[in-house]
C-alpha cells in the first residue's frame, strides 16, 4: 500500500523526535486501514491536530454496526443512549452541524422519549456556541418542525427524535433550508467534521440566544388548509387515535376535531411512557383494533414517537398494510390531477404501480429513506411522494417532509368524499401481500452478503438502487441493510400471502447461510413476519 509507505516515510523524516509510545503507534496502524480519516489526516492527528481521547470517538463513528456507535444516515445521527449517543456526542454533532449552516437561526425540537430533553438542551448549546439564534419548539411532530423551519425561513433545524426506534434510542435528524432533510452527500460532510474533530466555536461576544418557540397552532391550521373541511363536516365520521404516547398527542386529536371528525383519543399522556411499542405495528395495535370496534368508530389511527409515520385500522378491526394507507391518498391526489410523477422508494408495494398507471402517471422508485424521495421529487418536479412502509405521505404544496398527521387527515377527506366505509374503499384497490424478515448483521456482512446474492441471482431481474431486488412477474423480493438500525431487512411481496412468505423465507435462508458459508458465522436466527 504504497499511501501507508508514505505516511510513514512522512512521519519519521519530520517527527523523529516526538514521543510515539507503542499504543500511539499500535493506534497509527489501525486507523491507517480506515477509509476515513485519510493516512494523511491520521498522522497529523498524532502530532497533535487533534486531541488523542477523540481518536477512539472516530473509530466508533466509522463502524456504523459497532455496539458503541452511531449510525449516520439521511434519517438522521442514530443511537443507544449511554452506548453510543450521550451528552459528547450529542454537543460535537451539533456544533458540526452549526460550523456546516449559515449564520442565521436554527430551529430545534424533540419528541417525547426521556433522553430528548437533555439532548436538546446540548445542542441548543452547540449551535449558540457557533454564533447561531436556537427557536426551541419544544416537544413537537416531527414535520411541525419542519414546518417551523420554512415558516420562519430559519437556515436549518435540529429534529432530536429515533422516530420509530425504541425507547432506548434517539437521534439527531439534520435539516436545511425549508424544513428539508440533509441529503447523502451533507450528511457525509457533516461525518467527517464529527470523525475529524472540525468545528467552529465564536468568541464569547458573537455567541447565539436560545428562546421558546410556539407554532403548533399554526400547524395545525396548515393542515386543515389543505382538506375539505366542509365535506369531512357533513360526514360526520368518528376516529381513534392512537398517538403512542408520542409528539402527536399534541396535534392529530385537535387537528381532526378541527376537520370535522368525532375524536377518541387514545395513548396520548405525555410523560415518557410508552403503553404500547413505539412502531405501531400490527401485533402492538391490538388495542386500537378493540376500540375501533367496541366504539362503532369509521377509522383508527396511530403513530409513531415523532409522527412522521402512520398506521390505519378499518371499521372492522383490521390493520391495513402503509402501502395501502399511502396508496389512497396518492389515488385521492391523482383524481384531481391527472399525469404527473408520484416518487417512493424499492419497497413500496406494486399499488403504487397500479394505482399511477389508472391515471395515467409514473412511478420512481429511489433508495429507502425519506431524503432520497424528496431528493427525486425535487428532481423531477413529482406531485406526491412517500414511503409505502411508513405512511407518511409528501406533498410539495405543504412541505418536502413526510407527515403522518395530514395522511390522517387526507384519508378522512377521501373517505368523506366517497361516501363509502373504510372496508369498502381499500378493498377497491389491487390486493398484494407482504411478508418481512431481518437478520442481526454488521455492515461489513451486509456488503458480503449482498455481493453475493449478486452473483447468485445475475441471471434474474435485479434492482440495485437500494441492496438487491429480485423481480418476478408480479412479485419481488429485496435484501437490504438497515439506514437505522445494525441489521440486514428482507421482505417480499406477491398476489398471495403463501407466496410472499415463501419468497421472503427462502431469502432469509440463503442469507444465513451466505453469513455461514461464505463469512464463517453461523447466522442467527432471523425475526419474521407476515404482513397482508
Amino acid at each position: 500500500m504504497p499511501w501507508l509507505r508514505k505516511s510513514f516515510f512522512f512521519f519519521f523524516a519530520h517527527f523523529r523526535k516526538i514521543p510515539f509510545p507503542a499504543p500511539t503507534f499500535l493506534l497509527f496502524l489501525r486507523l491507517s486501514l480506515q477509509s476515513q480519516p485519510s493516512p494523511i489526516c491520521t498522522t497529523l492527528t498524532l502530532i497533535g491536530w487533534r486531541r488523542p481521547s477523540y481518536i477512539v470517538s472516530s473509530l466508533n463513528a466509522q463502524n456504523n454496526f459497532a455496539k458503541n456507535s452511531l449510525i449516520f444516515s439521511p434519517s438522521g445521527v442514530r443511537g443507544i443512549v449511554g452506548e453510543g449517543l450521550g451528552p459528547e456526542e450529542a454537543l460535537r454533532l451539533s456544533l458540526c452541524f452549526g460550523s456546516m449552516i449559515p449564520p442565521g437561526t436554527v430551529v430545534l425540537g424533540r419528541d417525547t422519549r426521556p433522553s430528548g430533553e437533555m439532548i436538546q438542551r446540548l445542542a441548543a448549546a452547540g449551535l449558540m456556541s457557533t454564533g447561531h439564534d436556537v427557536s426551541i419548539l419544544g416537544i413537537a411532530p416531527s414535520p411541525a418542525i419542519a414546518f417551523a423551519v420554512k415558516k420562519m425561513g430559519a437556515v436549518g433545524g435540529i429534529i432530536v427524535s429515533a422516530s420509530h426506534n425504541p425507547p432506548s434510542w434517539n437521534a439527531l435528524k439534520f435539516l436545511g433550508p425549508g424544513g428539508i432533510a440533509l441529503n447523502e452527500a451533507q450528511i457525509s460532510e457533516l461525518r467527517n467534521l464529527y470523525v475529524l474533530d472540525s468545528f467552529k466555536e465564536v468568541p464569547w461576544t458573537s455567541l447565539g440566544k436560545a428562546h421558546d418557540l410556539s407554532l403548533l397552532d399554526d400547524y395545525r391550521k396548515a393542515l386543515i388548509s389543505l382538506v375539505d373541511v366542509e365535506a369531512i363536516r357533513k360526514a360526520r365520521l368518528f376516529a381513534v387515535i392512537d398517538a403512542g404516547n408520542g409528539a402527536g398527542s399534541l396535534v392529530t386529536p385537535k387537528a381532526l376535531e378541527d376537520s370535522g371528525c368525532q375524536v377518541f383519543p387514545l395513548n396520548v399522556e405525555i410523560d415518557g411512557r410508552f403503553r404500547r411499542p413505539i412502531e405501531p405495528t400490527r401485533e402492538s395495535l391490538s388495542d386500537l383494533a378493540k376500540k375501533v370496534v367496541s366504539l362503532g368508530a369509521d377509522i383508527g389511527f396511530a403513530h409513531d414517537c415523532d409522527a412522521d409515520r402512520l398506521v390505519c385500522i378499518n371499521e372492522k378491526g383490521e390493520v391495513l398494510g402503509e402501502d395501502l394507507t399511502l396508496a389512497l391518498i396518492v389515488d385521492q391526489i391523482l383524481s384531481k390531477r391527472k399525469g404527473g410523477i408520484v416518487v417512493t422508494n424499492v419497497a413500496s408495494s406494486m399499488v403504487f404501480d397500479d394505482v399511477a398507471e389508472s391515471h395515467g402517471a409514473k412511478v420512481l422508485r429511489t433508495r429507502v429513506g425519506e431524503a432520497y424521495v424528496v431528493e427525486k421529487m425535487i428532481e423531477t418536479g413529482a406531485i406526491v411522494g412517500g414511503e409505502g412502509s411508513c405512511g407518511g405521505v409528501i406533498i410539495p404544496d405543504h412541505l418536502y417532509t413526510r407527515d403522518g398527521i395530514l395522511a390522517a387527515l387526507k384519508i378522512v377527506e377521501a373517505l368523506a368524499l366517497r361516501g363509502r366505509t373504510a372496508s369498502q374503499v381499500f378493498a377497491s384497490f389491487p390486493r398484494y401481500y407482504m411478508a418481512r424478515g431481518k437478520v442481526p448483521c454488521s455492515s461489513g456482512e451486509a456488503r458480503e452478503v449482498i455481493e453475493a446474492l449478486k452473483i447468485g441471482h445475475s441471471d434474474e431481474k435485479l434492482d440495485l438502487t437500494d441492496g438487491i431486488k429480485i423481480i418476478g412477474e408480479k412479485e419481488w423480493v429485496l435484501v437490504r441493510p438497515s439506514g437505522t438500525e445494525p441489521i440486514l431487512r428482507v421482505m417480499a411481496e406477491a398476489e398471495g400471502p403463501r407466496r410472499a412468505e415463501e419468497l421472503c423465507k427462502d431469502l432469509l435462508n440463503e442469507v444465513l447461510e451466505i453469513l455461514s458459508r461464505k463469512l464463517g458465522k453461523l447466522g442467527p436466527l432471523p425475526f419474521f413476519s407476515a404482513n397482508s
